[in-house]
């Protein structure tokens, strides 16, 4: 602990950043629950899983590529969406 006590100017703009930036995830969290419904919804009228069990799937899915993304560096994250680009143009046609 320094003399100035355990709350120095950078802990607390640490502290204050650290709210601000979980704030901004909690608004694209309930974005995202949202989207995940409607894909449990749609998922279960084709499948005839359940909604709950489709939503598992998906969230199995968005985990698995989160992880991707996070593992991946800038260059190959780059690569990786000029490939999907491609991929995507090429099933267009």
């Amino acid at each position: 602990m320094s003399e100035e006590g355990p709350f120095t100017d950078d802990f607390v703009k640490h502290m204050v950043l650290a709210t601000q930036t979980q704030h901004g995830i909690v608004k694209y969290a309930e974005a995202m629950a949202q989207v995940l419904a409607e894909a449990g919804r749609a998922s279960a009228k084709a499948t005839g899983d359940s909604p709950r069990t489709a939503i598992n799937k998906w969230l199995e899915v968005i985990r698995q590529r989160a992880e991707e993304l996070v593992e991946l560096s800038p260059v190959e994250k780059r690569m990786q969406e000029m490939r999907e680009k491609l991929l995507r143009t090429r099933e267009l046609k």
